[in-house]
């Protein structure tokens, strides 16, 4: 059978809930958040340092579905792309945070690095340093 004519197989992606995981333990014992990190109170922000992962996108990927109707249990591929933001006081620790993010995403399966920046939080009166990362053909959770 030529290599063109097999099906393709769809590439080991560490799921979103496992990156939160795997960064809960490599930034521990510092607070990691899925999704947005709550206020302590109405006029208190969360406790510094902190970590946050948000889902900026999931593109499905159209080319890989057919025109018949797909199974309810059917794999849904998608490129998603995830943003963890770390806020610290300090410059040089927020950059530090980031080198450990970095390092825990490369180490996982299928997650690219896609941008950074670094940015003043006001608000926060802390430093945030965010990244984006892409996974290609993911299973949409």
């Amino acid at each position: 059978m030529a290599a063109r004519d097999r099906a393709p197989t769809a590439p080991t992606i560490t799921p979103e809930q496992d990156v939160v995981a795997a960064l809960a333990v490599a930034l521990s014992p510092i607070q990691v958040w899925w999704g947005y990190a709550p206020a302590e109170d109405v006029e208190t922000p969360p406790s510094l340092p902190f970590a946050a992962v948000v889902r900026l996108a999931a593109q499905v990927r159209t080319d890989w579905a057919d025109m018949c109707e797909e199974p309810a249990d059917a794999v849904v591929p998608a490129d998603v792309v995830l943003q963890v933001r770390v806020w610290h006081p300090e410059y040089s620790a927020a950059r530090s945070l980031q080198r450990t993010v970095r390092a825990t995403l490369r180490a996982l399966d299928g997650w690219a690095v896609q941008y950074e920046s670094d940015t003043r939080d006001g608000d926060r009166r802390a430093w945030m340093i965010s990244s984006d990362w892409l996974a290609v053909a993911a299973p949409l959770e």
